[in-house]
């Protein structure tokens, strides 16, 4: 870093990319949410009878399938960590408070639907 950099959580291993992301480690926790949310999402719908809450979601999944609801939710996840990036470059503390808000958002029904999995 020459001190104009905004500052980082890691910098990239030699050979991965010319320009690391900003938040790797918040980043990792929030993929982690995702693919959890999709997997209790899928135990829910097909082995406990439930229906999708989230109304876009449900309509994803009528329009493409279990497949179709991967797809979007990834395609989401992806846009999040690209408005924390272009907001991290501009204002760093804003960009990482935004990704730890992202995990928890994510994180939220996960922990709510492994509840519904445990007392139903």
């Amino acid at each position: 870093m020459n001190g104009t950099e905004p500052p980082r959580d890691r910098e990239a291993a030699p050979g991965l990319a010319s320009r690391p992301v900003r938040y790797p480690d918040h980043y990792l926790w929030y993929v982690l949410a995702a693919s959890l949310d999709l997997m209790v999402t899928n135990t829910l719908l097909n082995f406990h009878g439930f229906q999708e809450a989230n109304a876009i979601a449900a309509t994803v999944i009528d329009m493409g399938g279990f497949a179709g609801l991967i797809a979007f939710k990834f395609a989401t996840v992806a846009l999040v960590v690209l408005i924390c990036e272009f907001i991290g470059e501009r204002r760093p503390i804003v960009g990482r408070k935004l990704a730890t808000a992202a995990i928890g958002i994510s994180a939220a029904p996960v922990a709510i639907a492994f509840l519904q999995i445990v007392l139903s």
